[in-house]
């Protein structure tokens, strides 16, 4: 949210809730509308004001611009354009997300893990759970194979006929990065991760598959999770959103 934190020299009312707020308490001032807004008001506007996609779309920008310099690079790569259509997923799966806050469930986009580039394309905290949630824009059939055998399974995930599994890579360290933000909340739960696949085809009425303790779900399965009941409140729903805002920053 615009605005900046200031401690009041005079009580004052907040512009969200109206609750009063006494000289001395600190609010967020609005220059351009010079209102107030208490703190915990403006944490709960906070959680809505992450844009997906903004990191990809930053980076496609950047390797575009690269592109068009160099004689020897054809414009068009296709590592180029990946960025692209990842950026475009993201958003697309945003939209299904954020049309679940009526619903209670408090969504983050494109969020930084600290001391690091890594960032997470979603967080879902609803009363059903905490879901960290990968957006994947491949075109093709998702399915679970085992290259193994009988006695020695080696379950893999394909896209397309290609051996995808190495896409999950990135899914514990984006879990214990959660789990740290939520560390104070005590919640009796963990993140879940799920590795959304939008653009691509799944067996009729698929429910997805779970692989190293990852789901990977079409995005009708993604909703159905969220919407499920769970046990967390909708108060301790925000504290976690709240937590994992303030531990983690928009990439």
């Amino acid at each position: 949210m615009d605005g900046r934190l200031i401690t009041l020299k005079r009580g004052d009312q907040c512009a969200t809730c109206g609750t009063p707020i006494g000289s001395g308490r600190q609010a967020w001032w609005d220059h351009h509308k010079r209102t107030v807004t208490c703190v915990r008001c403006a944490d709960d506007l906070r959680l809505t004001d992450s844009t997906a996609g903004a990191s990809a779309e930053r980076e496609f920008e950047r390797r575009r611009l690269k592109d068009d310099y160099r004689a020897d690079v054809d414009p068009d790569r296709q590592s180029t354009r990946s960025w692209d259509r990842g950026a475009r997923g993201e958003r697309a799966l945003a939209e299904l997300l954020d049309g679940l806050r009526p619903n209670g469930v408090v969504v983050l986009h494109d969020q930084r893990i600290p001391k690091s580039r890594t960032n997470i394309d979603h967080i879902a905290i609803a009363p059903s759970g905490i879901f960290v949630i990968d957006a994947k824009y491949y075109k093709g059939h998702v399915e679970l194979r085992n290259k193994g055998g009988w006695l020695f399974r080696d379950h893999r995930l394909y896209v397309n006929g290609r051996d995808r599994t190495k896409l999950l890579e990135n899914c514990p360290r984006q879990i214990a990065a959660v789990a740290d933000a939520i560390r104070d909340v005590h919640l009796a739960i963990s993140p879940l991760p799920i590795l959304c696949f939008l653009d691509s085809t799944w067996t009729p009425f698929a429910r997805g598959f779970k692989l190293n303790g990852v789901r990977i779900l079409p995005p009708g399965a993604v909703r159905n999770a969220l919407l499920e009941p769970g046990p967390l409140t909708s108060e301790q729903v925000k504290a976690a959103g709240r937590a994992i805002r303030y531990h983690l920053r928009p990439a």
